[in-house]
């Protein structure tokens, strides 16, 4: 072989490794460039209660202010539903959870077929981990599944078919589990219990809890800190996954987190400021961590409710049964051994609370951070919904076009200049046993069955107590019409109609004097 062969073969071969090279090294800085994420979810706390909302004052949550302060605040942020599991359904797996037919908690489980945004960023090199309340899996309340797939296990409870989740065989359960919807680490469950995967508690057996002392809040924030520790700076981004069983009902924050909060007229309202102290100390753990470990200034940071706080409840009187105000501890119920749902906390100025499609219901408190591509001090003040931040991050750590159809907005470009005027034209919107609702720019159209309809101004009147249906007829029918639309295309295809269901016609007498 002459001196130029071998002279060309070197040069080809040279040029091959090169190539190589080149594309090991652009996939190396795909893989550098992607975000980590961190979602913190929390548990019926209302609109607000953020300090730096600035309508209460005794409401103590610096970390989030801060969190808000080095990215962007939603006022207008909406959740897809006024319940906790079609909240987190939607979320999830970016879509309107009507598209697979999740309207309410009877919904559940989460459909085996659906991909998460977990399952998606795993197919993006991400490690994922699920920290907290799921509520996704099998429920007492799924007798819809039941009748479909374990119909042994159904229990007829009164009028309604309910699911004795005992009876369901542990490899069937695991299907609807976190381990099997995306996550390779999970530390599931609400107050002290758990089912673990990860160190220093270990117990992958399906079904079966280890117990864990402290403070329910506490405990979530440190198994945080663990996976955030384990697996910053390796190979993979990661994601995680933090739903905080907060302020949510049992009202049991720790003396620490109490003995912060000064002497209240309400004891009620004390209670739900110290677990929403503990939370927003967990957020301040969380964020240090990521600093410590230097990686804050590329993590997708993000804070939001699952639904409004609940503010009503039923008592029965001789005249029959009525809704009243869970805030005035003075009222008759109480005394009566009343099951206290109210956490402590408030949706003003919002009207209604959750199970409601009023603004109290579905307008919650949301914020983000990513200090590498989110200029920091922003408020946005358009309307946009936890789909919006799922598709946000999903395109900030790769190629969406890749995935399923998915619903939202990426909201990066509008973060960083672009004109974010059409997000006032594109429609979100709702369906909720016998409510459903769409806002588009400062209109909302609410429709209770097909007996109550509402219109209203939310530019004007976020408190949504005018009603101006008659004065703008128009609008509500092109929204009407619009929101017709929707509904025929999700599962099942119609909207609600027909008589009210007790809970809904009671809080919508209370919220709106509708006789």
């Amino acid at each position: 072989m002459n001196k130029r062969i071998i002279l060309n073969l070197w040069i080809k071969g040279a040029a091959v490794a090169c190539l190589a090279l080149s594309t090991l090294n652009t996939f190396a800085q795909q893989q550098n460039s992607q975000p980590n994420i961190v979602v913190v979810y929390t548990d019926d706390w209302g609109y607000s209660d953020l300090g730096i909302h600035g309508i209460r004052d005794d409401i103590l949550t610096p970390n989030i202010d801060q969190l808000a302060q080095s990215g962007v605040l939603f006022t207008d942020g909406y959740v897809t539903a006024p319940q906790c599991a079609p909240s987190r359904a939607g979320f999830l797996t970016c879509k309107y959870q009507q598209r697979f037919g999740f309207d309410s908690i009877p919904s559940l489980p989460l459909k085996a077929e659906e991909k998460t945004v977990a399952n998606h960023l795993k197919g993006f090199g991400y490690r994922t981990g699920m920290i907290g309340k799921w509520h996704l899996d099998i429920g007492a309340l799924g007798g819809e599944w039941a009748k479909e797939h374990y119909p042994d296990a159904l229990v007829k409870r009164g009028s309604r078919e309910t699911v004795d989740v005992d009876a369901v065989p542990a490899n069937v359960k695991k299907t609807y589990e976190p381990g099997q919807r995306g996550f390779d680490e999970y530390y599931w469950g609400r107050s002290n219990d758990y089912i673990v995967n990860f160190p220093p508690h270990q117990n992958t057996e399906s079904g079966v809890a280890i117990t864990v002392g402290g403070d329910r809040v506490d405990q979530k924030t440190e198994a945080s800190l663990d996976f955030i520790e384990r697996n910053a700076n390796q190979k993979k981004p990661f994601f995680l996954y933090t739903a905080y069983y907060a302020p949510h009902t049992p009202s049991t924050p720790s003396k620490h987190y109490l003995d912060q909060i000064p002497a209240q007229e309400s004891q009620q309202r004390r209670k739900g400021l110290a677990l929403m102290l503990a939370v927003d100390t967990g957020v301040g753990k969380i964020v240090n961590k990521l600093k410590e470990l230097n990686i804050y200034d590329n993590t997708i940071v993000l804070f939001v409710s699952d639904n409004g706080a609940p503010l009503a409840d039923f008592i029965d009187t001789p005249e029959g049964k009525v809704a009243y105000s869970l805030v005035d501890e003075n009222h008759p119920a109480y005394t009566k051994g009343k099951r206290l749902r109210w956490d402590g906390s408030h949706n003003e100025p919002l009207n209604g609370d959750k199970g409601l499609l009023t603004e109290g219901g579905i307008r919650v408190p949301m914020v983000m951070s990513w200090p590498n591509k989110i200029k920091s001090g922003q408020t946005c003040g358009k309307p946009v919904n936890t789909l919006d931040l799922a598709k946000t991050f999903l395109s900030a750590a790769g190629d969406v076009s890749t995935l399923p159809e998915l619903d939202g907005v990426n909201l990066l470009p509008y973060l960083n200049g672009q004109d974010d005027s059409d997000l006032l034209q594109r429609p979100m919107f709702w369906r909720f046993y016998t409510q459903s609702a769409v806002r588009k720019g400062k209109w909302k159209l609410l429709l209770v069955s097909d007996q109550m309809e509402f219109l209203f101004d939310l530019d004007q009147d976020k408190e949504e107590k005018n009603n101006v249906i008659e004065q703008y007829p128009e609008v509500a029918g092109a929204l009407r019409k619009t929101l017709t639309t929707w509904a025929g295309k999700m599962t099942p295809a119609k909207l609600p109609s027909g008589p009210l269901q007790p809970p809904e016609v009671l809080k919508y007498k209370l919220y709106f004097s509708q006789e």
